[in-house]
């Protein structure tokens, strides 16, 4: 109640704040993990050339290339590594190849729906979860759109494109997280509330336009 009754500006830098802090934690329990496969010599990479890279045969987070990315796609292959890699090897290539996926886009949305499902059930049974599942699903197929339509803001100064990217994936990428944390469902809904649900309406506008108009796509 505290949290809708501030501004909106607040409540965006809020929502940046406080899921940047809860990423840490993460981090930290990841790196700790980490230490301990390396400890116990199972961490150990033969083909290393560096003194690095010889002890990352497990990575369990890239942190600064999550953080520093502008690109949904790499965020999430950089977030919880080996399962995003299981998930990816084990669930959406069983259902669709990668052939199939440039072939068939209709297929290569259903492995997604498939492969963020099994993720989510994976996770547990909190309402919350599937919230930030869905919102997840519809940034990475408006990201896949956003690609494929990269010519169209070829006038934009590309470093300028690319802070405007990371900009924008960042700040739907921690509104979807913060159901994550939630967990409960009228949690949720009054966090999206707060917000007017203006960030939900945004993402399924923009789902939606694309689906529709095929800008960009050609």
């Amino acid at each position: 109640d505290e949290y809708a009754s501030r501004t909106m500006l607040f409540k965006i830098f809020y929502c940046l704040a406080s899921m940047q802090l809860c990423r840490v934690r993460y981090y930290t329990g990841w790196q700790l993990a980490s230490a301990n496969v390396t400890a116990v010599g199972l961490n150990y990479n033969s083909e290393g050339k560096t003194w690095t890279e010889k002890y990352q045969k497990i990575v369990p987070v890239r942190p600064w290339d999550f953080e520093s990315s502008d690109n949904l796609k790499d965020k999430l292959e950089r977030w919880n590594c080996s399962v995003q890699s299981w998930l990816k090897n084990y669930v959406y290539l069983r259902i669709c190849s990668v052939e199939q996926a440039k072939k068939n886009p209709k297929k290569a949305t259903f492995a997604s729906n498939i492969t963020f499902l099994t993720s989510a059930v994976w996770h547990g049974l909190y309402p919350g979860y599937y919230m930030a599942f869905l919102q997840l699903f519809l940034q990475q197929q408006i990201n896949k759109f956003m690609f494929k339509a990269r010519g169209k803001f070829a006038f934009v100064p590309g470093p300028l494109r690319a802070f405007f990217a990371w900009v924008l994936t960042t700040v739907f990428m921690n509104y979807a997280a913060t159901f994550f944390i939630l967990l409960d469902f009228k949690q949720g809904i009054k966090f999206s509330q707060a917000l007017y649900h203006i960030p939900f309406f945004i993402q399924l506008g923009v789902f939606i336009f694309f689906n529709v108009t095929g800008w960009g796509q050609g």
